[in-house]
């Protein structure tokens, strides 16, 4: 299903809710509502990652009149929150009941609750599995993670690459999915959920914003005409000047003029492969044999002092559908952060590199790991992933390298995380589609 993006979400919210989408109890979108004040309220002003979930999951469930919603998104690399909301209208009629008997009034909103708002009742659960990220990847998966009360259901499988996240909508009959308005119900929800994950700040695992990098890629395809005109001129007056130029100070001056002309045209042939990066030439190739070159040659460049790297993998052979140079490039971009990451804080230590596959032998894994100072600083965290963004003031040279990784990753379906381990380091996280079948002769 398309994605659409929410750049004026209250705004949609507030305009088509009423005349777009058919309530079972239309009470619900009063003014009095709490949690529409909640849901705006949260759109406006942003909010944490679980509470976005718990948002979401309740608002696919009230406003979008369906039986369930389950969102899946990791809390780790190796563990994945699902946050799960059901209606219930029978069990809050019920608590209401009991309140209007007894006089008392329960704690709002423990976990597992009947919440009721608008004549609707739901429970919201946040929950835990032991599960690689890399199963968001795979609709099947997902199926098999999800909970479901009814095997009656019709179940429906969204999947968010770009926002880590996977959502399985279940309804309680089959549904009319090619009604306008169901349809016109389905993008606005979806709209609400991207925003409100995009805008989530206090989640522990970063990974690229597909909307910020976009907006750059844009960006940087434009000025990049536009500087290179002008860069080329100087470039090539400099030129023709220290031809003539008999005098050492001036020509030292033209040299300089011309290196850093020479440094910017390089700035902006990365900016416009980040803005129109080359189609992938897909073959099927072994990714431990790619890895294990891109490791070697990387290290051998780049190492000095008592930087260790280190390549393992316990399959002998991972086969898949992807373009050779580009995963070259990929790899060697991460083992290179890490290593210029512990030469810059003079840091001796490990380069850990490991290619695995998933649990479920649908995607393949990627660590890349080191034992340098880790990216500690909110503001770097945030923007690691821009292109050319520099945070070598808080001890790590992050600039084309990772949004150009990003790239990579995004043109071959896969996912590509940061998670700080406990301790000391940095760890990169890369999950990338399987082939089920090896090729016949590569045996």
């Amino acid at each position: 299903m398309a994605a659409v993006v929410l750049r004026q979400p209250l705004f949609s919210l507030t305009i088509f809710l009423r005349p777009v989408v058919p309530l079972t109890n239309p009470s619900s979108l009063n003014n009095n509502d709490p949690f529409l004040y909640q849901l705006l309220a949260a759109l406006v002003a942003g909010t944490g990652h679980d509470a976005a979930c718990c948002l979401i999951a309740e608002c696919w469930v009230r406003i979008g009149d369906i039986a369930a919603l389950t969102l899946i998104s990791p809390a780790t690399p190796a563990v994945l929150q699902i946050t799960r909301c059901s209606r219930e209208q029978k069990r809050a009629d019920e608590k209401r009941a009991d309140e209007k008997r007894t006089g008392s009034r329960r704690p709002e909103n423990p976990e597992g609750a009947v919440r009721s708002s608008g004549g609707i009742g739901v429970t919201v659960q946040q929950t835990q599995v032991v599960e690689s990220y890399a199963s968001i990847m795979d609709a099947e998966a997902v199926l098999q993670i999800a909970p479901v009360d009814s095997q009656h259901s019709e179940r429906q499988v969204l999947l968010w690459p770009d926002l880590l996240t996977a959502v399985v909508v279940e309804e309680s009959s089959p549904a009319s999915d090619d009604t306008p308005d169901r349809n016109t119900r389905t993008k606005l929800l979806e709209q609400i959920s991207r925003t409100l994950i995009a805008q989530a700040s206090d989640h522990p695992i970063i990974f690229p914003r597909a909307v910020q990098l976009e907006a750059m890629a844009e960006f940087a395809a434009g000025a990049g005409h536009e500087i290179n005109n002008p860069l080329a001129s100087i470039i090539g007056q400099t030129q023709l000047l220290l031809r003539s130029e008999p005098g050492i100070d001036r020509r030292q001056a033209l040299e300089t003029i011309g290196a850093q002309a020479w440094r910017i045209r390089d700035m902006i042939g990365n900016a416009m492969l980040f803005a129109r990066p080359p189609v992938p030439q897909i073959t099927s190739l072994d990714l431990i044999a790619v890895c294990r070159e891109a490791v070697e040659k990387t290290s051998a460049n780049h190492v000095v002092g008592d930087v260790i790297v280190e390549f393992r993998s316990p399959q002998s052979q991972l086969f898949a559908e992807a373009d050779k140079s580009q995963m070259f490039t990929l790899i060697s971009q991460l083992v290179r952060n890490a290593i210029e990451a512990m030469l810059i804080s003079e840091s001796n230590g490990t380069v850990s590199v490991v290619l695995k596959s998933s649990r479920r032998r649908h995607a393949a894994e990627l660590i890349v790991s080191d034992s340098g100072p880790g990216v500690e600083d909110p503001i770097v965290r945030k923007h690691m992933f821009d292109p050319f963004y520099s945070g070598r003031q808080a001890g790590r040279g992050l600039g084309f390298g990772l949004s150009l990784c990003a790239q990579i990753v995004r043109q071959h379906h896969g996912l590509l995380l940061h998670y700080p381990p406990a301790g000391r380091g940095a760890e990169f996280h890369v999950a990338l589609p399987l082939r089920h079948e090896i090729p016949a002769g590569t045996a």
